[in-house]
């Protein structure tokens, strides 16, 4: 698989091209970049400059490396203004596949290079809809854990690192790490009512259980808190 630092080198041979978006009017003109200062300058439609950091495609890049399409507006939500540029620089490297899924640009990282730098290729459909299958297969495995946290930026930080994943923002107080078998919500202690102790709770779903709980309410449904050999848990009935 390719390395971070190798992508970085490729971005050299996209200097001097006006390299098109996947949606048609935002291209963009690649003026220069700043291995030292990690940076790459670029010019967009309207001749306006400025300099895009590398840590933006590192973010992007941390999600495309598991293998699985990524979200570049959910990645680097929150993060600034124009986020189809990260996109359209990486969509344009020969390795970087873009496609659709539920109306969403998406992009991937290919196994091989599959078309030449400065040009952009949308994933085969056949390919799209084998991936998307597979994908919700997945999902529907995944284990919901809620970690809840009184510094959720922190705990989000520390957590991100622990997984060598990028926790993507959901709505302010909220942060979602996805992996094939996994799923991980990542909530301050104020986005609960009436609030829950800061703690990681496994989810549990099923028909109405006699155990008393502590009833609360998380992003308009409603839980308990209920304790099963000591253990504490999150329960939602079905």
């Amino acid at each position: 698989m390719i390395s971070f630092e190798h992508l970085c080198q490729d971005l050299n041979r996209l200097v001097g091209l006006t390299i098109s978006s996947i949606r048609p009017g935002s291209n963009l003109l690649i003026k220069q970049i700043d291995q030292k200062n990690k940076t790459i300058e670029i010019v967009d439609k309207k001749g306006k400059s400025r300099a895009r950091p590398f840590s933006e495609l590192y973010k992007i890049w941390l999600e495309l490396k598991d293998g699985k399409p990524v979200h570049v507006d959910s990645v680097l939500g929150g993060s600034g203004t124009c986020r189809n540029q990260p996109e359209t620089i990486l969509g344009n490297l020969p390795y970087v596949e873009w496609l659709y899924i539920n109306g969403k640009k998406h992009l991937i990282l290919a196994e091989k290079k599959t078309h030449e730098t400065g040009t952009l290729k949308q994933m085969d459909s056949l390919k799209v809809q084998d991936l998307v299958c597979a994908k919700g297969k997945n999902e529907d495995k995944a284990v919901l854990t809620i970690i809840i946290f009184d510094d959720i930026r922190k705990g989000a930080h520390l957590c991100g690192e622990l997984t060598s994943s990028s926790p993507v923002p959901q709505r302010e107080g909220i942060y979602n790490i996805k992996t094939s078998f996994q799923h991980i919500l990542l909530v301050s202690q104020s986005e609960i009512n009436p609030p829950i102790p800061c703690g990681c709770y496994p989810v549990f779903t099923g028909p109405k259980t006699n155990l008393q709980g502590i009833p609360f309410v998380f992003l308009g449904k409603k839980y308990e808190l209920i304790s099963v050999l000591g253990n504490k848990l999150f329960y939602a009935q079905e």
